[in-house]
């Protein structure tokens, strides 16, 4: 059982990095255009509980740390581990409709916020990031 969790987050965490979630809405937000959001943490909504999500979370937020996500006019790029993707992307007011290896995801815009949510590998996923404060 233990090694089925751990197999079952390994493949996770592989699959994060390429994950630009689902699910957002609303209609008011700045344009994300020439902004770049640092990772804050990743929450786990579904799929796990007690000290299973606890050590899950845990992991993954150590695995996501210093990952950023750029936006210019048009594309974006999602750094992790000094690795990189990058995509296209539309924004109509809070929702970005976000094209990254030909799959379409949503990405929700609050503030100073963006948030990815999706589901992978049975787990709920929450991905949060933070305007990076101009200098």
């Amino acid at each position: 059982m233990k090694k089925r969790f751990v197999t079952t987050l390994l493949a996770l965490i592989a699959a994060i990095a390429c994950l630009i979630g689902l699910v957002a809405c609303g209609d008011n937000a700045d344009p994300v255009a020439g902004k770049t959001y640092t990772f804050e943490k990743v929450q786990i909504t579904k799929g796990a509980s007690g000290d299973e999500k606890a050590a899950a979370e845990t992991m993954l937020n150590a695995l996501m740390a210093g990952s950023t996500i750029s936006f210019d006019e048009e594309t974006f790029t999602i750094t992790n581990q000094g690795a990189s993707q990058s995509g296209t992307y539309k924004q109509s007011g809070s929702t970005i409709t976000a094209t990254l290896s030909g799959e379409d995801q949503k990405i929700k815009v609050s503030g100073d916020t963006v948030t990815m949510s999706g589901t992978q590998n049975g787990l709920g996923l929450k991905i949060i990031y933070k305007l990076v404060a101009a200098e």
